[in-house]
């Protein structure tokens, strides 16, 4: 799931520059590269180094990159730009069986998305209620780069791509 995920915010940080920049003191500064960091649970703690240029790569190439950076995150061997060079974070806790996350945005940047875990859940459709695997996300942003309004639209571009996913694949 994160893999998708992470394809899902890049490919959404295209479409909506703004959660990929940061506000700086003469204005807002926006990346050109789309960097996202990934929460990594280590003994020591928290951290979260960033897969590089993720908007040129495709779902695969990410998957691969994720685990490389784990492996390398758990034995010590993150590089400088890995641990300093993320333009957006994503933070997972579904794995805990964390129902709804609201994160703390990474300074410098605009956003960052919590991710709860997918669970079964009560649903109407079609008239009828029925189970369907569901998963909460929640976005947290810095109001001096963006809005509220903006913010609906970039959860609903990756709701539409989770929502979607051989879209991720092409």
């Amino acid at each position: 799931m994160n893999d998708l995920l992470i394809k899902a915010c890049a490919t959404a940080l295209e479409r909506h520059p703004k959660f990929n920049a940061e506000f700086a003191e003469n204005g807002l500064k926006m990346h050109e590269r789309i960097n996202v960091d990934i929460g990594i649970a280590l003994d020591e703690g928290l951290i979260a180094p960033a897969i590089l240029d993720c908007g040129s790569k495709s779902l695969g190439r990410i998957a691969q990159e994720s685990k490389d950076l784990i492996a390398r995150a758990k034995s010590g061997g993150l590089t400088a730009a890995e641990y300093g060079e993320g333009t957006f974070t994503i933070t997972n806790l579904g794995a805990y069986g964390v129902e709804t996350l609201i994160g703390i945005i990474n300074p410098p940047q605009a956003a960052i998305l919590g991710v709860g875990s997918v669970m079964d859940q009560p649903v109407a459709r079609d008239g009828q209620i029925v189970i369907r695997k569901m998963m909460k996300l929640a976005l947290s942003a810095d109001h001096r780069v963006t809005d509220g309004a903006e913010g609906a639209r970039f959860i609903k571009e990756i709701q539409g791509l989770l929502e979607n996913p051989v879209r991720l694949a092409l």
